[in-house]
């Protein structure tokens, strides 16, 4: 699996050095909460690339500096019976390289973007593959599969041309403990509403479906950021495409509510203007689209790892 060696998110890591100088200035500071920090309890997020609580501030007695013999914080601010709380700096950079798992249907693979048969479909990945070299992100792509033009480097994925929500997510079980991804960017229900061929299935069956694949995969990868994906239109059964995007705000909601790190984008908004004559898959400028839509959501992914 290939990774564009690039310098990750300067500016986060810029906001982290100023965060622990700050720190060092005034290590009586006021958590958010109202409590004082300083009693060094505090971990790091885990995950892969990520510190763990023994790099983290050590215990001290009052998590003062000395400046107070109560163990409260030095200015004054404490409750004076040294048991103050010390929280982690919220802006840890993200891992030095950014596992990325495409997750989903023939979209995913990028069917009709490049000759069949051939391994030169890219789909959506191309084009986010140069958005994020292009901001100086390392990232690797991961999957079982593999394909995609001369022109992307890392050609790794997990799509499936056919693949109904339940398919696909017989495919994440595998795939997710596998690559323990950091963020998954998952797009499935497009063949649940191909009605005239199996394995369609009515809205809000995919949509459960949908439900539990998110959960799947939070509890496969705790650590992971999920962005979903609301399908692209359809030349046909336009009425089961909307019913089934609409159900999924609220899933993403609910999930969210269970503390699942989980985001919803909208690619219905490629437009019926941009499929290809079958009618299921975009053109090139549709793949193009689609990873505009993907992009800005997983910067927030990664910001947020």
């Amino acid at each position: 699996m290939s990774a564009i060696t690039r310098r990750v998110f300067p500016f986060v890591l810029t906001a982290a050095l100023a965060a622990a100088a700050c720190a060092a200035e005034d290590p009586g500071s006021m958590d958010p909460d109202g409590t004082a920090s300083g009693d060094g309890d505090a971990s790091a997020d885990t995950g892969d690339g990520a510190t763990t609580g023994d790099e983290t501030a050590t215990d001290g007695d009052g998590g003062g500096d000395g400046d107070s013999g109560d163990g409260g914080s030095g200015d004054g601010d404490g409750d004076g019976d040294g048991d103050t709380t010390g929280t982690p700096p919220d802006d840890d950079p993200p891992p030095a390289v950014v596992r990325i798992l495409p997750l989903g249907d023939s979209l995913t693979l990028g069917f009709g973007s490049g000759t069949e048969g051939t391994g030169s479909e890219a789909g959506y990945r191309l084009r986010l593959s140069n958005l994020l070299a292009g901001d100086g992100i390392d990232f690797d792509f991961v999957g079982s599969n593999q394909n995609g033009p001369g022109a992307l480097a890392d050609k790794d994925h997990e799509g499936f041309n056919g693949y109904a929500v339940p398919q696909v997510a017989e495919v994440a079980a595998t795939a997710v403990p596998a690559h323990d991804p950091h963020v998954v960017l998952l797009m499935a229900g497009t063949n649940d509403q191909i009605v005239f061929v199996p394995p369609s299935q009515p809205p809000a069956d995919a949509a459960s479906d949908m439900e539990s694949l998110i959960a799947q995969i939070h509890a496969d990868a705790p650590g992971a950021q999920i962005v979903v994906a609301q399908i692209i239109p359809l030349t046909f059964n336009d009425e089961g495409v909307r019913e089934y995007n609409s159900l999924l705000p609220a899933i993403v909601e609910r999930q969210q509510g269970e503390g699942v790190p989980v985001r919803l984008v909208d690619m219905y908004a490629i437009g019926r203007e941009n499929l290809s004559s079958d009618g299921i898959h975009p053109t090139a400028k549709g793949y193009e689209l689609m990873a505009d839509i993907w992009y800005p959501a997983l910067l927030e992914a990664i910001e947020d790892l």
